[in-house]
């Protein structure tokens, strides 16, 4: 195709085409819901869950437990598996219910659907430390999927 043909080409389409403008950019991302975070994670088990009270005698607590995830890397003659590490925190009572009921084992597969959230705090000696925390909320999913229990290793 010669240089002619293609500015004739781009002439006609982009005539066709309603300018981009700041509003129409605006118009397009009013579109996206703002609270989409979500996120969907299968790997393996890490350590049992453990539950936490809030308050005695009440309902409201919050299951924690770790999972892993791992990722074939393939990069010229090298292979390897990339672990990743997350930690899974659940507020919700029912979904605490299915959690502990599950019996957990490390090794387990599991399938969890939740939110990314971001924790921060300071340490005793004083350096400030974050994570990114996958929260189990009203709209989270979590299903075992295989009670095989491999080891993992950290």
């Amino acid at each position: 195709m010669s240089f002619q043909s293609a500015a004739a080409m781009f002439t006609r389409f982009s005539s066709l085409a309603s300018p981009v403008t700041l509003g129409s950019i605006r118009r397009a991302m009013s579109a996206i819901p703002e609270d989409v975070n979500k996120v969907t994670l299968v790997g393996r088990v890490v350590e049992a869950p453990s539950y936490f009270q809030f308050q005695k005698g009440s309902t409201s607590g919050v299951t924690t437990f770790r999972m892993v995830t791992v990722e074939h890397i393939k990069a010229g003659d090298k292979e390897w598996d990339g672990k990743t590490f997350h930690t899974v925190k659940c507020f919700q009572a029912s979904l605490n219910d299915q959690i502990l009921g599950s019996e957990l084992q490390p090794g387990n597969v599991v399938h969890v659907e939740g939110k990314l959230r971001a924790d921060q705090w300071t340490s005793k000696d004083g350096a400030k430390r974050s994570r990114t925390v996958v929260e189990l909320g009203k709209a989270a999913t979590f299903k075992v999927l295989s009670r095989e229990s491999a080891p993992v290793s950290e």
